[in-house]
């Protein structure tokens, strides 16, 4: 039981009022646990072929590749054609207590944190030591005021000594960043982001650390003057460097815009040739910051507002599918479970496009139909991508992990036609403006379009 509900009692002195008040509380649902859960003697077994295990099309959901098939049978003699159903009312009622258990917080530097079921956060919704969202530990309060005063201005010491390119490079760079870049990583709102830009209120800018990082990838795809004949490598490095110390000091502090920095840092260094083991490294941080501000579970619950939770839930994939690319080509360990993860794929939200300052020169109808059809094709290849990444997640868990050399072949063979099933589906399921045109010169093919196709080829063929 204790299990079952995610460390509900653990371990430890715990007041036995507080244990008595919460029983009392939910004594119902788990009576009702305790009666439902176990299966009734004439519950009837039903036979489930391997093969629909991990289902996969257009409309299925992130949660639905989990850890089961033979490569995570941890009961060897256990006949995996027979599987016994769960009481649904039962794993509803678990759900709603372990749900009710996770908790979106507020640290004493006003920065969002996420504590799971487990974390006993529990035993102090009644405790006045949290309030408001706030945990309140008196003898630490003035001591961790204190360290984050002294992050702020060795953050502040560091941007002074820190110059922005020209104005007319900066804007070409960030032209150029939302041309070649975000389409493929939609890391950034461009809208918010835009506002943020062209604000006269130095402090309203968005921080140094994105923009660096933004001017470090775009610069590889500029034909600016200044970058071109002289070292756009050298240019695109010096503010990587730049981003790279400001973030060696922001990472402690879970902010949206050093998750954001430290993905396109990756993407930067990952396709040079001085990649190597601080990729790794920079994606980690990027993964477990965006897991200690909850952007992994479904955020329904915490009612943000709608523009933010879609900007959590892009930048959460967006670390999804990093994780996954860079596992693959530098043959080590996937640092995102499949089962941790509850957030809904990314959508379309009307600040998306019925942005004011979003107008290119046209009228507000003509930009605002514009806006929202490139809105809308981008967020499909990125749900795409999404789930070819989770495809490839399975194939490095049940091909390439460790725990999978002692399988026979007939083991390995049946997992390798599951994933080729799985990949299949996924092609043919691609919405329309994403499929390959056969027909079509490879110069007339729309660049995501190629760019998704290549990325199916060079792992699954």
């Amino acid at each position: 039981m204790e299990n079952l509900l995610g460390g509900l009692v653990q371990s430890g002195e715990r007041s036995k009022a507080d244990l008595d008040s919460w029983r009392e509380e939910n004594e119902d649902d788990l009576e009702s646990i305790d009666t439902t859960w176990p299966p009734s003697p004439d519950t009837p077994h039903f036979h489930m072929p391997f093969a629909n295990r991990h289902h996969h099309d257009h409309d299925s959901s992130p949660g639905e590749f989990t850890r089961s098939g033979p490569f995570y049978n941890e009961s060897p003699e256990e006949d995996e054609g027979e599987v016994l159903p769960f009481d649904l009312d039962a794993r509803e009622k678990i759900n709603s207590i372990s749900d009710n258990l996770a908790t979106m917080t507020l640290d004493d530097g006003g920065f969002m944190r996420y504590l799971g079921n487990s974390s006993g956060i529990d035993m102090l919704q009644k405790s006045q030591l949290l309030k408001n969202g706030y945990l309140m530990v008196p003898i630490r309060i003035k001591e961790h005021r204190d360290w984050l005063m002294h992050k702020d201005a060795l953050i502040a010491q560091l941007e002074s000594g820190m110059t922005m390119p020209p104005r007319d490079l900066a804007d070409h760079l960030i032209d150029c960043f939302f041309k070649f870049i975000h389409p493929n990583m939609p890391v950034l709102h461009k809208p918010t982001f835009m506002r943020q830009y062209k604000n006269t209120d130095p402090t309203k800018r968005p921080p140094l650390a994105l923009l660096f990082a933004m001017f470090a990838i775009a610069s590889r795809f500029s034909d600016h003057p200044e970058l071109i004949g002289h070292d756009p490598e050298g240019f695109g490095d010096e503010y990587f460097d730049r981003a790279k110390r400001l973030v060696d000091i922001e990472y402690e502090l879970p902010r949206q815009s050093s998750i954001q920095a430290l993905l396109l840092m990756v993407t930067y260094r990952f396709t040079s040739a001085k990649s190597g083991g601080r990729v790794w490294v920079m994606l980690g941080m990027a993964t477990r910051m965006a897991q200690d501000m909850g952007m992994h579970r479904n955020s329904a619950r915490w009612h943000l507002p709608p523009l933010e939770t879609e900007i959590r839930k892009r930048l959460w994939w967006a670390c999804y599918i990093m994780d996954r690319w860079v596992s693959a080509c530098m043959g080590k360990p996937v640092a995102i479970d499949d089962i941790d993860c509850d957030v809904d794929y990314p959508s379309s939200v009307e600040q998306d496009w019925a942005d004011p300052e979003g107008s290119n020169g046209g009228s507000p109808s003509e930009d605002s139909e514009k806006l929202k059809e490139e809105s809308s094709f981008a967020l499909r290849y990125f749900v795409e991508t999404i789930k070819l990444a989770q495809i490839l997640g399975q194939i490095l868990q049940r091909v390439y992990s460790a725990g999978t050399r002692s399988y026979g072949p007939g083991q390995v063979s049946s997992t390798v036609a599951e994933l080729d099933t799985m990949l299949t589906k996924w092609l043919l399921a691609l919405p329309p403006d994403l499929k390959y045109d056969h027909k079509l010169s490879p110069m007339s093919v729309n660049r995501w379009v190629a760019t998704i196709h290549v990325s199916y080829c060079k792992f699954f063929q």
